[in-house]
């Protein structure tokens, strides 16, 4: 994950880095083991049903807005169920019950959350943060019609020409991977919006003179993602085996579409090189199970086992089909080794963050 400030005040394939600490694994033979093969479930039952019109494809719907250019669905059962919950309060988790780790945490003004999902985020940081104006935004309107009087959301592409005519002062993109064809064009669109609005907000200034207190000192970004491949250690996590080959198999077909999901690697980089000042990097790792001795990374991998076994499924559905030229069926079958894998906490991978 990585923030950045921009002036005055705003984060091919890179070679994975492994963590500068070996990740110790727990004695399978102990008690702490005791979490072998944890999963985590939420009730679908209470879950309102879509009347959009979506693009319905290998038992999933998708975006109608900009069609057949994500590769994830946005059906009921893929979004509520594991999607936004169980993710959000993973990333809450990873990053120690934080919403954010830039100084936006607190005293943001106009927030704007890019690829919002079903708004839980927004909403969250609305609620905590009355006097903010948060806007959510995303392809699929899937956000609940109940929301904080401070919190809205639209329907929008950011990979198009941006229109809002207000600033914002924080721009937060979270799990966004794989989402753009071009993050420099992304991040220099966010960047010269806040250039823009700071220029604005100071030829208002001068024409109009406000209080000193309506000129921002600098707007924040902030992207939050993990980054693939999964790595290994130890070598327990073998080239052949299934949770590898799925990981290979992800970053050659978003390579093919455009949309690299090894992107998140570089995003300190691609920051710098956007324009932004201050870029600070604040990394941690996700067990792909509780394998791990350490008990918070243990709890992270419960999480992260669970996100994995219900959402690698339908996240690789349209990239195997239509990129990889996979069947359906094809697809299903090799899915459950996959899922085996991740429940195998015998296989000590994990993500950086």
């Amino acid at each position: 994950m990585a923030d950045a400030d921009q002036a005055p005040a705003a984060q091919q394939h890179a070679e994975p880095e492994l963590p500068d600490e070996i990740i110790e694994p727990q004695d399978p033979e102990s008690d702490a083991s005791s979490t072998s093969g944890t999963s985590v479930h939420t009730d679908t039952d209470t879950l309102r049903t879509s009347i959009r019109d979506y693009r319905r494809e290998n038992g999933r719907t998708y975006h109608s807005l900009s069609d057949g250019t994500y590769i994830l669905p946005n059906d009921a059962l893929n979004v509520f169920s594991v999607d936004e919950d169980f993710q959000h309060h993973f990333w809450t988790l990873t990053w120690d019950g934080k919403l954010c780790m830039c100084p936006k945490n607190e005293g943001a003004n106009r927030v704007l959350d890019v690829g919002t999902g079903t708004g839980i985020w927004a909403e969250e940081y609305a609620d905590k943060h009355t006097e903010a104006v948060v806007v959510g935004v995303d392809l699929s309107p899937i956000q609940p019609e109940f929301v904080p009087p401070n919190c809205k959301f639209e329907v929008d592409d950011v990979e198009k020409e941006w229109t809002w005519q207000e600033p914002f002062d924080f721009i937060f993109a979270r799990h966004m991977n794989a989402c753009f064809e071009s993050w420099e064009r992304f991040l220099r669109r966010a960047y010269e919006h806040q250039r823009f609005s700071l220029l604005l907000l100071l030829f208002l200034l001068l024409t109009t003179n406000p209080p000193p207190s309506a000129l921002e000192p600098g707007g924040f970004i902030e992207l939050q993602d993990n980054a693939f491949p999964i790595l290994c250690q130890d070598g327990t996590l073998k080239p052949d085996d299934p949770m590898a080959r799925w990981s290979t198999l992800m970053m050659e077909g978003t390579e093919l579409i455009g949309r690299p999901i090894t992107v998140p690697a570089r995003f300190r980089s691609l920051l710098s090189e956007a324009g932004f000042v201050d870029v600070v990097e604040h990394k941690r790792v996700w067990p792909t199970s509780p394998w791990p001795l350490n008990p918070e990374l243990r709890e992270l991998g419960v999480w992260g086992q669970a996100c994995s076994l219900e959402g690698i499924e339908p996240g690789a559905m349209a990239l195997f089909t239509r990129v990889l030229g996979w069947t359906r069926e094809e697809v299903v079958v090799f899915m459950a080794g996959v899922r085996n894998d991740f429940k195998n906490v015998g296989i000590h991978g994990f993500w950086n963050v």
